[in-house]
């Protein structure tokens, strides 16, 4: 199946007509040669569209729609196309003879859109030639319960049409969270292909486009991906079943832990009884949320954790995060005989043939969890309880996750519903593999991400352990290279606190719980 992303220059709204005549004849000429050709989000008119600016004389929708329409015949090609209609921003797809076969409304709408565009439905799913697809708009792609539903009706290929924004001083170095990180972990996460068609350059005086229209591969890698500031028609042949004629996404995808939806309650549970809803209106003062937290990684546990730990507070921390070590049962005694009063510790072993993690103060066991997911079915996961958030601590609330546990989007979700500012993260993923996944997750969910490295087997490379913020920046991380390391930084845990993005766009308030029932179904599988 050969696809097409049609990157164009922005263009301000009494630009249209002249914009879409280079717009066509670009789409004309990628149609003729691909199986499926992809535009922007309003590619026409504009997407900065204020009442008072309206100019005379744009050519009526209805119009360029029918264009498209017989371009799609015409060509016999399938074509994805971003438009404004109304009060909607809306994404038509139209097959090989001109139909359209699917339509989707933006749902999650970005900062001053809401101004101008009126929500639509969430899950937008049709049947083409080539299996299932599904069309997003833009920062659709940000919601992950959102491209969960849609994955979770078997598709094969998400088809983002985006206007991706962008700050910078370097028109050539631009780049956005989502086609860095986001949309791969996207694709990785539901195993399905995904293409993304963005804009480049400024529109109306103010907004930025990042360009980097990308296809990325159902194992989150990014196979193609356009420049920053150009016209540019990315062309990428994605395999299909030489039998079925259906996109391949299993021999790309990585295998995906168990989904255990019975656990997922909170993910349907109405925003004011959420944990974070109370979570946000508490009064705190910013530096007592702020503890100096150190991240140690290691390979195949080859060192004296005890000794290490006692290094280690010379560094004054607040709270240090160990890598899981792979043995069974570890007395936790003599690492909390050596901690100060205020002073926490996690650690992670193997209990009962699971990952455990424990955190510890001076005295107690503040907090324990163990996998709920597991890569093999035959094991006998269970759950202690669902995800839980130790609030015994004197800088904040915390959440666990283990290893393949995050390549799930809904355990971190969960975590930040239940009101985890920090998440702790064992894992034993290649650096390259591990970063972008927590990036994701902390941006997605707004809080801070631990992930620290151990491997359970001899002679492997040594990943990294590392620290991201709750807008995916990372802030701190050990060297691949070493094979013990630790490093360290002040975590600000109340910006977990603060869940906008942009005005307008909320982590937790915009979310719709009532049409996310799907997901805690039991036997819901993708």
């Amino acid at each position: 199946m050969r696809v097409a992303c049609i990157q164009t220059k922005a263009n301000d709204w009494k630009d249209a007509n002249e914009a879409w005549s280079t717009t066509k004849a670009t789409l004309v000429s990628a149609a003729r040669s691909h199986d499926l050709v992809i535009l922007p989000e309003c590619i026409f008119p504009a997407y900065f569209l204020p009442a008072h600016e309206r100019p005379a004389g744009v050519i009526p929708t209805d119009v360029v729609l029918e264009e498209v329409r017989q371009i799609a015949q015409e060509t016999e090609t399938y074509i994805a196309f971003g438009y404004a209609s109304g009060s909607e921003n809306v994404a038509s797809l139209f097959d090989r003879q001109g139909h359209e076969i699917a339509r989707k409304a933006k749902s999650y709408l970005w900062h001053f859109d809401r101004r101008w565009f009126q929500p639509g439905e969430e899950v937008c799913v049709c049947e083409t030639e080539f299996g299932k697809v599904a069309l997003v708009i833009c920062a659709d792609a940000r919601l992950p319960e959102l491209v969960r539903g849609a994955a979770m009706e078997g598709v094969r290929l998400i088809i983002d049409l985006a206007n991706l924004t962008a700050s910078g001083p370097d028109p050539g170095k631009l780049t956005n969270a989502q086609c860095e990180y986001m949309l791969g972990t996207r694709a990785r996460e539901n195993g399905a292909w995904l293409a993304v068609a963005d804009k480049w350059g400024v529109e109306a005086d103010s907004v930025c486009y990042a360009g980097r229209s990308s296809v990325f591969a159902p194992d989150g890698r990014c196979v193609a991906q356009a420049p920053s500031d150009a016209n540019y028609v990315l062309s990428v042949e994605i395999p299909t079943d030489p039998a079925t004629g259906l996109i391949s996404c299993e021999m790309l995808s990585e295998p995906l832990p168990r989904r255990r939806p019975e656990l997922y309650s909170l993910l349907t549970t109405d925003t004011h009884d959420l944990p974070v809803y109370h979570t946000l209106t508490e009064a705190v003062i910013p530096e007592l949320l702020t503890p100096y937290v150190t991240v140690t990684s290691l390979a195949n546990g080859d060192v004296d954790l005890v000794a290490h730990v006692e290094r280690l507070l010379e560094h004054e921390p607040d709270l240090i995060v160990l890598p899981t070590v792979h043995q069974a049962d570890v007395d936790a005694a003599p690492f909390q005989a050596r901690l100060a009063d205020t002073q926490h510790l996690v650690l992670s072993d193997i209990h009962r043939g699971l990952v455990r993690t424990r955190i510890l103060s001076s005295t107690n066991v503040v907090g324990e969890y163990m996998t709920c997911h597991d890569w093999n079915p035959q094991s006998p996961a269970f759950s202690v309880n669902q995800f839980p958030v130790v609030r015994r601590t004197p800088f904040g609330c915390i959440g666990v996750v283990h290893d393949a546990e995050l390549v799930l989007m809904e355990p971190a979700r969960c975590l930040m519903l239940a009101g985890a500012d920090l998440v702790i993260w064992p894992h034993s993923m290649s650096f390259e593999r591990a970063l972008p996944l927590a990036r994701t997750r902390a941006a997605e969910n707004r809080f801070f991400i631990a992930g620290v490295y151990s491997s359970a087997r001899s002679g492997e490379q040594p990943g990294a352990s590392f620290i991201v913020d709750p807008s995916g920046n990372l802030i701190a991380s050990t060297l691949p290279t070493r094979r013990v390391h630790t490093t360290g930084a002040y975590c600000a845990l109340a910006n977990s606190r603060i869940k906008g993005i942009v005005p307008g766009t909320h982590v937790v308030f915009d979310r719709k719980p009532k049409n996310y029932g799907r997901l805690v179904s039991y036997g819901s599988e993708i």
